[in-house]
């Protein structure tokens, strides 16, 4: 830009205009594509990283910004549900939890979860910078795992580290809607997450249930926004772009407005699964 304010090519050097849209350079590069400018994309319209659009750029994509608004509204949506089943079932921070996984004694002997579940203290879960655990991705995609998204400190078990508790990791147990433990996986196929680390059990509830305002707070969304948006070498385009289907919306509102129970509206995500198993029970 001049001094008189005014845009000034840096090509041909005419007022009004800027290089990459020069239409003395455009004609240039057309009568010569091997040029340098041609191959180095000179003259251009900018490309968006996210859609590949052309105009503008990934900061200003307008899909971007609806995706983020339907994520951040997902996440709330399913993390409200899922905070309002803890409370139900007495999880939060120092439940007792039993599980069928393998651990070991004082002794360091293994002991079969089967036989004598493992007995420990819930300690919430661990939030990341980079992928977290606690996501609307539990309801979108079937029998979805992350090992890493509950822990617990074993009671009577061996040290760890440092002389410290040993820690569980948990996945969550099949809660329907909000954590289905059978269904289809992103490529189609059915799946089932059944391992002992997502059968287990509050034994004693928690005096304080839930996971507190924070789980759901305005910061918490962002957090998880500005992850799954993030820019750099593994960002996400629109290619990527996934969301909950307005029948699982719709459902997870029933049951946070006591329409239904999560049973039933299991049920009603899933006429198909519901019909075969009266059917094999006659």
């Amino acid at each position: 830009m001049s001094y008189s304010g005014t845009v000034r090519c840096g090509h041909c050097y005419t007022q009004g205009h800027n290089k990459r849209g020069c239409p003395k350079l455009k004609k240039e590069i057309e009568a010569n594509p091997n040029s340098w400018e041609a191959k180095h994309g000179v003259g251009k319209a900018r490309q968006c990283s996210y859609c590949q659009g052309e105009g503008h750029n990934r900061a200003s994509c307008s899909d971007r910004k609806t995706h983020e608004s339907a994520f951040r509204a997902d996440n709330k949506l399913w993390r409200r549900a899922f905070d309002k089943w803890a409370i139900s079932q007495g999880l939060g921070y120092g439940a007792l939890i039993r599980a069928p996984i393998a651990w070991r004694n004082t002794k360091d002997e293994r002991i079969d979860g089967e036989t004598t579940p493992a007995l420990g203290m819930f300690t919430g879960y661990r939030p990341q910078d980079e992928d977290d655990p606690l996501t609307r991705e539990w309801a979108r995609t079937g029998a979805y795992r992350n090992r890493g998204a509950l822990w617990m400190d074993l009671i009577g078990a061996s040290l760890g580290y440092d002389d410290r508790a040993q820690t569980a990791h948990l996945q969550l147990p099949d809660i329907p809607v909000i954590a289905p433990a059978h269904g289809k996986d992103t490529w189609g196929y059915e799946r089932s997450r059944d391992g002992g680390d997502s059968k287990w059990t509050v034994a004693s509830p928690s005096p304080v249930p839930g996971f507190g305002a924070e789980f759901t707070s305005v910061a918490a969304m962002t957090a998880l926004v500005k992850d799954y948006f993030k820019t750099g070498k593994y960002a996400k385009t629109a290619t990527d772009w996934n969301e909950l289907t307005k029948e699982t919306r719709q459902a997870l509102k029933d049951y946070l407005n006591d329409s239904a129970t999560l049973e039933e509206l299991g049920k009603r995500l899933n006429p198909e699964e519901d019909e075969n198993s009266e059917g094999d029970n006659q």
